[in-house]
């Protein structure tokens, strides 16, 4: 898959002159109702033999036009996730709309001239509840208007998976309150974490469970305080591990978050290596305990509950 970027408010666009099919929307997470607009762009794209592209922005629509912070904005796929999935799911090319503040000066109209039109796209794809502008302006009722005839728009009907509405926002929230299994299922895929493993206070190793600590990488979401069932990544490897995101409640108060794993079967140095979290199963909620014996008897049972996990999911 092609990545471009493209600059604004005014793109360079004059090298795109392939009919194209057109996906548009910012993508937050890739989750199963992006899916089925892509998919909706790619059954179209190869009927028509053109290839398909998404329109997407390298920030949240937050952090362009409501003030939010691009420094410390949490994400459910970061540019590099988001760039992975596309592949995945079957885009020919990604293009990258990088913004400033003089964006917000881009007016509706502009954005489908320069943007929409300057990328020769000949049908647009999007979902219901797209908008490129004011809310009650800008949209997928009124894109006709917009296009002046210049492409045919598609709008791509929301996604329930049981009975569940799949939107960013509600996987954000399953997420954040530590339900990753229902988070995965509407996203149709694992959600994971990235970032590099540092030193922690060690206390892991002195109780029989040395961990990984994971400083996670700036603007991603990570899941709620709580014990998981996790794959591990480090080293061109996967191993299967338990892993902690909470504040060592047992020993001290007021600690700092920390995302600790112990990987199972493995003993080795690995400070300083990109790791990658793949959060599969909540085991249980974080818990202090009166004395160190106490916790040790529960990480044996987190072991024993985490490898019976992947035990059963390798079955048939």
């Amino acid at each position: 898959m092609e990545v471009i970027s493209l600059a604004s408010p005014v793109p360079d666009t004059a090298a795109y002159t392939t009919p194209r099919v057109l996906v548009l929307g910012f993508f937050d997470g890739v989750h199963r109702g992006h899916q089925a607009v892509i998919a909706k762009g790619r059954a179209i794209a190869d009927q028509h033999g053109w290839p398909l592209s998404v329109l997407t922005f390298a920030d949240h629509p937050a952090v362009i036009y409501r003030g939010a912070d691009r420094a410390t904005f949490e994400y459910l796929s970061p540019i590099t996730e988001k760039t992975a999935l596309m592949a995945r799911f079957g885009v020919d090319q990604l293009f990258v709309i990088h913004t400033d503040t003089s964006f917000r000066q881009v007016t509706s109209q502009q954005f489908i001239d320069r943007y929409v039109v300057g990328l020769d796209a000949q049908i647009v794809v999007a979902g219901f509840d797209y908008t490129f502008g004011p809310r009650d302006v800008a949209n997928m009722q009124t894109i006709d208007q917009f296009a002046q005839g210049r492409f045919q728009a598609v709008a791509v009907p929301p996604v329930a998976f049981n009975d569940i509405k799949v939107g960013s926002t509600e996987i954000r929230e399953l997420l954040i309150a530590g339900r990753v299994d229902q988070a995965n299922d509407l996203l149709g895929w694992t959600y994971c974490n990235t970032g590099t493993v540092v030193h922690g206070l060690q206390r892991g190793r002195e109780l029989g469970y040395p961990t990984a600590n994971l400083a996670v990488t700036p603007n991603e979401v990570v899941p709620g305080i709580g014990i998981y069932a996790t794959r591990f990544f480090v080293r061109g490897q996967w191993y299967p591990s338990m892993t902690s995101i909470g504040h060592n409640v047992t020993f001290e108060p007021n600690q700092p978050l920390t995302v600790e794993s112990n990987l199972l079967d493995f003993n080795g140095d690995i400070y300083g290596e990109p790791a990658k979290i793949v959060w599969d199963h909540y085991l249980r909620g974080e818990v202090k305990f009166s004395s160190a014996q106490g916790l040790i008897d529960q990480l044996a049972q987190d072991a024993a509950h985490t490898r019976q996990y992947y035990a059963e999911r390798t079955q048939p």
